[in-house]
């Protein structure tokens, strides 16, 4: 049987971070406790469409599931395995903030068979994490990490944002040494992103924000490549890095085009060439399932040459690149001969390097990966 991952999306915060435009409110334990619920409702009605699947991955994400009583983590995983065929050794995943856990809380994550934590730490520094809205200190993060580790959880993987207001590279560099120091098993490495609606976004336009520029936001980007390479963590993708064997499964899934399921308010679906999407509202997400109805809002065919582009921007990402074989393969084209112009085009200007058996992108490229990207539209 083909494999499969699974999404659930809880969009419950304790207060929104300034710069999140993720589909996420304040948490109200009565409506906590419908969409519950009505999510487990979803779970039962969507399975018929991976019955011909293994589920491999899991990954519960927010939002900040880690807000939920443990005991409701443990009773989604079990309708998730009876309602899905699950693989002999999936990875399980789920989002946690410092500050949300607690001892018991880990215990009931471990006993639901949660393997993997991905813990939104952003930064060491208690004055950088004011000034984007988030509610935990560096002292949370290290006692969270250390429940996760005393309860049994091997694999832990922080995620860290860099260009920060007022931050600059020396800043960024003590949150890398801080974060070694806490043995992470993997570390996802964004540049900060300004989105619309959000409160960062209005202050920035406003003129309110004393953000790094270009140059020194690049400088952090390389410092942190570098300084978590000396420390044995092998990046496989722009913004990724991991020991070895612990790379994200399930985020290998997505650039892979793997199919995948999912679940709850505003969450995407792919599979079997159907890519679709539920909406963002609760009432309408419960109306309609309380008519037994999938609470879909669009949905689009993936076309062979939809899925090709797809491949390819995502595959440029990871640092295996793209594989000739397996594009060959998968399109029945050779890709030196379908995209000689723009790969070419690429290679003389540094942004891209061919290793006889994949198309891959340099140092360089890295950084200016959507010059790539784009002329693989």
């Amino acid at each position: 049987m083909k494999n499969i991952g699974l999404y659930i999306h809880i969009p419950f915060c304790e207060s929104k971070c300034f710069y999140c435009d993720f589909t996420s409110i304040p948490t109200n334990s009565n409506l906590v406790e419908k969409y519950f619920n009505y999510l487990l409702k979803e779970l039962s009605m969507v399975s018929y469409k991976a019955k011909d699947y293994l589920v491999d991955t899991i990954f519960i994400g927010g939002g900040t599931p880690s807000i939920l009583d443990g005991t409701k983590i443990e009773t989604l995983l079990d309708n998730i395995r009876k309602e899905f065929k699950l693989s002999n050794n999936p990875e399980i995943t789920i989002e946690v903030n410092p500050g949300t856990m607690d001892i018991n809380k880990a215990k009931s994550f471990k006993r639901a068979g949660i393997n993997r934590i991905s813990m939104g730490i952003q930064s060491m520094n208690n004055n950088s994490l004011k000034s984007i809205g988030r509610i935990h200190d560096k002292d949370q993060v290290i006692k969270t990490v250390r429940i996760c580790k005393d309860c049994g959880f091997d694999n832990v993987s922080g995620d860290l944002i860099f260009g920060l207001p007022n931050e600059k590279s020396g800043d960024f560099k003590r949150t890398l040494q801080e974060i070694i120091e806490l043995n992470l098993s993997h570390i996802s490495m964004y540049g900060l992103c300004l989105e619309k609606g959000t409160r960062m976004y209005s202050w920035y336009k406003k003129g309110l924000l004393d953000l790094p520029d270009e140059s020194e936001e690049r400088e952090m980007y390389h410092l942190g490549i570098d300084y978590l390479r000396e420390h044995d963590y092998l990046q496989y993708e722009i913004s990724n890095f991991a020991k070895k064997g612990y790379e994200s499964r399930h985020n290998i899934g997505y650039w892979e085009l793997k199919p995948y399921i999912g679940i709850g308010l505003s969450s995407h679906s792919n599979i079997d060439d159907i890519r679709y999407w539920n909406g963002k509202n609760f009432r309408e997400y419960f109306e309609k399932l309380d008519k037994e109805m999938l609470p879909i809002e669009g949905q689009e065919f993936i076309d062979n040459n939809l899925k090709e582009v797809e491949y390819l921007i995502l595959g440029i990402r990871m640092n295996k690149g793209i594989s000739k074989l397996d594009y060959r393969n998968k399109f029945g084209f050779e890709l030196m001969e379908k995209h000689n112009k723009a790969i070419t085009k690429h290679i003389d200007s540094g942004l891209l390097v061919d290793t006889s058996e994949s198309i891959q992108l340099t140092r360089r490229g890295m950084d200016l990966s959507n010059l790539v990207e784009i002329d693989f539209l």
